[in-house]
C-alpha cells in the first residue's frame, strides 16, 4: 500500500471542525435561551409577589378603615335605642348612622373592585366638597369610640380660607379616619384628644 494513502484527509478534519463549531453554537444558543427563560421567570415571580403584597396591604388597610364606621353604626344604634323617647336625639343618631353607612358602602365597593388591587393602582375620583362638613361628619362617626373610652374630645376650626376642595373625598376620609381612630385608640381612657383644623 502506498504511504500516501495512510495520510489523513484534510476534508475530514474540516468537516469535523464545522460540525464542532455548529454544535458549540447550538449549545451557546440553548444556554442563552435558558438564561432568558430564567430571567423571565424571575421577573414573573417578582411581579406575582408584588401583586400579592399589594393585595394584602390593600385588604389590611381596608379592614382597618371598615372598623370605624362599623363601630359608629353599632354605637349609634345603641344610643338611638336608649333614647327612643327623645325624637331629636334619635334623629341625630339616625343621621350619623346614615353617614357612617354611606362611608362603609363606599369602602366595600372599593374592596370589591379587585382590578384595583391586582394592578396595584387605585383610581382617584375627584369631586368638589366642603372640607369642614366632611371633617365634622367624620368626627361624628368617631363619637361612639370617644364615649366608650371616656375621652375628652375637642374640635376647633380656625381661619379656613378655602373651605371647598377638589380631590378624592374617599381617600381624604380614609386618611383622616386613620389619624383620628389611631389617636383615640392609643389614648388612655380618661385622656384627651384635640383636633385643630386650619386652612
Amino acid at each position: 500500500m502506498p504511504a500516501g494513502d495512510l495520510r489523513p484527509e484534510t476534508g475530514n478534519w474540516l468537516l469535523f471542525g464545522v460540525v464542532f463549531i455548529g454544535l458549540l453554537l447550538l449549545f451557546l444558543c440553548d444556554m442563552l435561551y435558558v438564561l432568558y427563560l430564567n430571567k423571565r421567570l424571575q421577573i414573573t415571580a417578582v411581579e406575582a409577589e408584588s401583586a400579592n403584597k399589594a393585595k394584602t396591604d390593600f385588604l389590611s388597610t381596608m379592614s382597618h378603615d371598615i372598623r370605624t364606621p362599623m363601630n359608629a353604626i353599632i354605637g349609634l344604634t345603641a344610643i338611638a335605642e336608649k333614647n327612643l323617647g327623645d325624637v331629636g336625639s334619635t334623629k341625630d343618631s339616625l343621621r350619623k348612622i346614615s353617614l357612617a353607612g354611606n362611608h362603609l358602602l363606599t369602602l366595600i365597593n372599593d374592596i370589591l373592585d379587585i382590578s384595583k388591587v391586582e394592578s396595584g393602582k387605585l383610581k382617584l375620583s375627584p369631586l368638589t366638597f366642603s372640607i369642614v362638613e366632611t371633617v365634622e361628619n367624620l368626627v361624628n362617626i368617631s363619637q361612639p369610640m370617644i364615649k366608650e373610652k371616656n375621652i375628652e374630645f375637642s374640635f376647633h376650626i380656625d381661619k379656613i380660607e378655602k373651605e371647598y376642595l377638589y380631590t378624592d373625598q374617599l381617600r381624604l376620609n380614609q386618611i383622616y379616619i386613620n389619624i383620628l381612630s389611631n389617636a383615640i385608640k392609643y389614648t388612655e381612657p380618661g385622656g384627651s384628644v384635640s383636633v385643630d383644623m386650619r386652612g
